[in-house]
């Protein structure tokens, strides 16, 4: 069985994983935080120049 750990963050607390200065990237949609550090979509925190992580 794989167990899922669920972890709240506050507005504030999630704007400190935008991927700056080696910082991780998360991104909050439809009430979840996805890990998107890997992804080269989100390159430096910003998708595509128009949304940033955080």
């Amino acid at each position: 069985m794989v167990s899922k750990m669920e972890r709240v963050f506050t507005r504030e607390e999630l704007k400190q994983f935008e991927g700056k200065n080696g910082n991780p990237v998360y991104v909050a949609y439809k009430g979840e935080v996805y890990d998107v550090t890997e992804s080269e979509l989100w390159k430096d925190g910003s998708h595509w120049y128009e949304h940033t992580a955080g």
